[in-house]
């Protein structure tokens, strides 16, 4: 399934995630591979309670609510309130004949204001060979990951506020050629609530780019607060002139006088869509 939307609630407004990968490493032709839309798992417990680490299995990813395939790497979105969370789980609890997995990632804040939050480490670095590196800024996530037969690795990370597009990379970040970045994975897929999956290609440096989008009755609402105003219209005048993301409301690939013009037409309250059969 290629396409299901993805709505959270964000205060009185919807968001959307969209899921995008290039065609080849380093040609950030996203718009032009759109995969689809996802819808969020819902963790209103908190992100540690989704993932239920280390309970009842050890070491490892502990929800059905994610059906996970040996040897393949799982990407999936939380709905923590207010923002988004990015779950990534490595392989699956089923033991199989390969001795160890390991990847390396990166997590990139592309566009937006979000600052990063480590919300679960599968496995904490303390017990395990696993790493992780937060940039002071918050806004990157390098991660090596290393498991056994027996059990998963990954990780929850949340802040992933409307308006922001982060890319997730298989890529080299131990700086250390003797090492594999992607060793006993042999798929890559997105995961949505509703069931939908997302076939995505593994491959170093191949990135795979999510955008948090306000709802489509209210396009214009940047901030996803509900309204349409000077917090919005300062979002796209930061992004004047710049190629599509967010602030590309008419979608033709530019940030521009039309997109001004269709925030400025839907200034104000957002309005609810109109329900079939309502009274």
């Amino acid at each position: 399934m290629l396409g299901a939307s993805w709505f959270f609630e964000a205060e009185a407004a919807a968001v959307r995630v969209r899921v995008s990968q290039e065609s080849a490493p380093g040609a950030g032709d996203f718009d032009a591979n759109v995969l689809g839309e996802l819808d969020p798992f819902d963790a209103s417990q908190g992100s540690a309670a989704f993932y239920s680490y280390s309970v009842p299995a050890p070491n490892s990813f502990n929800n059905a609510a994610i059906a996970l395939v040996t040897d393949r790497a799982h990407l999936a979105i939380l709905d923590v309130g207010p923002s988004a969370a990015l779950c990534v789980v490595f392989d699956s609890t089923t033991p199989d004949v390969t001795n160890v997995g390991r990847a390396e990632t990166r997590l990139q804040l592309t566009t937006g204001t979000s600052t990063f939050a480590l919300d679960v480490l599968d496995d904490p670095e303390a017990t395990s060979a696993d790493r992780y590196v937060l940039a002071p800024t918050f806004d990157s996530l390098s991660c090596t990951h290393v498991w056994n037969p027996c059990c998963t690795d990954g990780f929850v990370v949340s802040g992933l506020l409307c308006g922001a597009s982060v890319t997730f990379t298989f890529t080299d970040v131990d700086d250390d050629a003797t090492t594999p970045t992607i060793l006993n994975l042999t798929s890559f897929a997105a995961y949505s609530s509703t069931g939908g999956v997302i076939e995505l290609a593994l491959a170093v440096d191949r990135r795979v780019r999510l955008e948090v989008l306000p709802s489509p009755g209210c396009i214009a609402d940047l901030s996803c607060d509900g309204n349409v105003d000077a917090s919005d219209l300062s979002v796209v005048l930061s992004a004047w002139g710049s190629l599509a993301g967010v602030s590309d409301l008419d979608g033709d690939g530019v940030v521009g006088s039309t997109d001004l013009g269709i925030l400025l037409g839907e200034w104000g309250p957002c309005v609810p869509p109109t329900v079939a059969g309502a009274n």
